[in-house]
C-alpha cells in the first residue's frame, strides 16, 4: 500500500514536470495563439489546451496506446473528451500544423545545406471490414498490399530535429452499409476532400457521401 502511494506520488512530481515543460513549449511554439485563431476553443468543458497538454503527456510516456497511457498517468478522466477532440471533422488540423511548422522551422533553421524535405508513409492495417473506408494500399518497404488506411506525412529534417509539415490520411470511399452510429462528415473537412477526390464528381460538386 505504502509503495503504491509512494509510486502514485512520484508519478504526479514526473506529471508537473512534464507539463511545465509543455507550457513552455506552447508558449514558444504560439500554440495557445493559433488554436484561437483557428476556432479550437472548447465552450464548456475542458478547455482545449488542457486536452492537448494530456495528449502530449501520452506521448512522452510511450505507451502503446492512448488509452493505456491516460491510465498510467493515472489520467482515465481524459479519455472520452480526448477522443471525441482528436476525432472532430470540423478541426482545421491541417491548418493548425502548417502554422506551427512554420514556427518550429524558424527555430531551428540551422545550416540550410544539411536542410531537407522527406516524405513517407506509414500503414494502418485492419483485421477485418467492419470499419468505415478501410481499402487495399501497397507497402513499399515489404513489397506488398495490406488492408487498412494510409497516413502520408511530409517533415522538414535538418539534421537535428524533424518537423511533419503536412499529411494526408488516405481512405477508400466505402462506408458501412448498416451502421447506426455513423456520423455525417461535415462539406470542406480532410475526410470529404479525400472521398470527394475519390468520388470523381468535382465538377458538379455532389456529396459522394452516399451509400
Amino acid at each position: 500500500m505504502k509503495l503504491a502511494f509512494s509510486k502514485k506520488l512520484n508519478q504526479v512530481k514526473v506529471q508537473k514536470l512534464q507539463q511545465s515543460t509543455l507550457s513552455e513549449l506552447f508558449r514558444k511554439l504560439k500554440l495557445n495563439q493559433f488554436l484561437k485563431e483557428l476556432g479550437f476553443i472548447k465552450k464548456r468543458g475542458i478547455s482545449t489546451t488542457e486536452l492537448l497538454h494530456v495528449y502530449f503527456l501520452t506521448i512522452i510516456e510511450k505507451g502503446q496506446s492512448i488509452n493505456g497511457a491516460l491510465q498510467t498517468l493515472c489520467l482515465a478522466k481524459y479519455k472520452t473528451p480526448l477522443n471525441d477532440f482528436i476525432n472532430n471533422y470540423n478541426r482545421k488540423w491541417c491548418r493548425l500544423l502548417s502554422r506551427v511548422s512554420r514556427m518550429s522551422m524558424s527555430l531551428h533553421s540551422g545550416n540550410i545545406q544539411d536542410n531537407k524535405i522527406i516524405i513517407d508513409d506509414t500503414k494502418k492495417e485492419k483485421s477485418g471490414k467492419k470499419a468505415d473506408f478501410v481499402a487495399w494500399f501497397f507497402d513499399h518497404s515489404e513489397q506488398k498490399y495490406y488492408y487498412g488506411f494510409q497516413n502520408i506525412v511530409m517533415a522538414f529534417y535538418n539534421g537535428v530535429v524533424s518537423i511533419p509539415l503536412d499529411f494526408k490520411f488516405k481512405i477508400g470511399r466505402k462506408r458501412l452499409q448498416k451502421n447506426k452510429e455513423q456520423r455525417e462528415i461535415p462539406v470542406g473537412s480532410e475526410t470529404w476532400k479525400e472521398l470527394y477526390k475519390l468520388s470523381g464528381k468535382w465538377k458538379n460538386r455532389v456529396n459522394p457521401l452516399v451509400n
